[in-house]
């Protein structure tokens, strides 16, 4: 396959933007990673710039996948245990993972996977399918969806016409892409690159928490709250304000409530007699009908 090649990015290793493919990870804030890095780094990244979604094999780095004897994967140089290790780690902690290869390629990253990466929710395989003119070369162009082999896997097949796939909810232009920040090897700091022996790895908090809650911490303290709640017998009503509005667990500071009071009622003086009347009863501020159910009865024609 043809080498990928990105405009300002030779030699990059991460860049941070928002997912602009629409994928399940669409829209979402995201760490692009190139090739294989060190995990350690990875983490550390993606907290400090919290991007809940992770994508590895950024810039096609994952095309050249290939089964070097039975049961041994490498990617270039790089084994794909190592690449598995890596994500089901990231998945572990929290992250969306997206991993970006060739289509042609999925029957060895399916067995390469462990069963507990395919299964995962947050895992995004995504199978790149190279289709130079797609929507110049035959208005007749059909994608197909076949099997390894006659009813190997599969139920059978599934064929599109080019234009059910490309169409605008499906498409990113590449103009999209310009609003990655690659992260330059200051921003990145020191760790554990192969090749690079004496380098150290940056010491990262962990925490028990899994990153969607880092980033989205509620503001309440619920079992606090409720804990409150529950073991406390006020004395009285002010008390039990006192402690349904504590601040210190996030709870409203004021125990007002914030609804407008209901208008007072405004009475009528206007005698109503006519529907002059009853117009002029309604400008008062009148609620209710000022004719009431039967309104003013209008004198019956007599039949001559």
């Amino acid at each position: 396959m043809e080498k990928f090649v990105r405009d300002g990015h030779q030699g990059v290793r991460f860049f941070v933007g928002p997912e602009v493919e629409k994928t399940p990870a669409a829209d979402k804030k995201t760490l692009f990673v190139v090739g294989l890095q060190d995990t350690t780094l990875v983490e550390k990244l993606a907290r400090e710039y919290k991007t809940p979604h992770i994508f590895l094999s950024a810039n096609r780095s994952f095309d050249s996948v290939e089964e070097v004897e039975p049961g041994l994967y490498m990617v270039g140089k790089t084994m794909v245990s190592d690449w598995e290790k890596q994500i089901q780690y990231l998945l572990d902690t929290g992250f969306m993972v997206s991993l970006d290869y060739p289509a042609h390629k999925h029957a060895l990253v399916l067995k390469a996977l462990n069963a507990g990466i395919w299964q995962s929710r947050n895992f995004v395989p995504i199978l790149s399918v190279a289709i130079p003119k797609v929507s110049t070369s035959s208005v007749n162009l059909t994608i197909k969806i076949d099997d390894s082999n006659f009813k190997a896997t599969n139920d059978g097949v599934w064929c599109m016409n080019h234009h059910e796939v490309t169409d605008s909810n499906r498409f990113t232009s590449w103009n999209e892409y310009r609003d990655d920040m690659i992260l330059t090897e200051e921003q990145i700091g020191p760790a554990i690159v192969p090749g690079l022996p004496g380098a150290t790895a940056p010491q990262i908090e962990k925490v028990a928490q899994p990153v969607y809650a880092d980033v989205n911490k509620p503001k309440t303290d619920l079992k606090a709250a409720k804990a409150q709640l529950q073991d406390t017998e006020p004395a009285s009503t002010e008390s039990l304000t006192a402690i349904q509005n504590d601040a210190s667990i996030g709870l409203d500071s004021e125990s007002a409530s914030k609804l407008k009071p209901d208008p007072a009622e405004v009475v009528s003086s206007v005698v109503v007699n006519t529907v002059e009347d009853a117009a002029a009863a309604y400008a008062e501020g009148a609620k209710e009908d000022p004719l009431g159910s039967k309104g003013i009865v209008k004198p019956s024609k007599v039949k001559k």
